[in-house]
């Protein structure tokens, strides 16, 4: 059985025990956290790895994918512009 540790959350806790309602919230915090990995961590690492490839001088990359009208969306599609601008930039000193 789980303890239930002293803290804010505490007395939360020892009601989920005492109802048999322990296992929903375990349920629901891997459920969360699955929402959270895709939704914001998975397309972060995304973002970042490419951002770490143009860093490196490979300019030659396709646009990150933009997905939904989230916040994320917002800097994938800044990240994407700022790649671009990048890009041409370069190009123009190269001539």
């Amino acid at each position: 059985m789980l303890a239930v540790k002293e803290g804010p959350g505490a007395k939360l806790g020892k009601q989920f025990k005492q109802h048999g309602m322990w296992h929903l919230a375990v349920e629901n915090d891997h459920a969360l956290d699955t929402a959270l990995y895709l939704l914001v961590i998975r397309p972060l690492q995304t973002v970042s790895a490419t951002a770490d490839k143009v860093s490196k001088g490979e300019i030659d990359l396709p646009a990150v994918e933009v997905r939904g009208r989230d916040e994320i969306s917002d800097v994938t599609a800044s990240f994407n512009r700022m790649h671009v601008s990048l890009a041409k930039a370069l190009r123009m000193l190269d001539q």
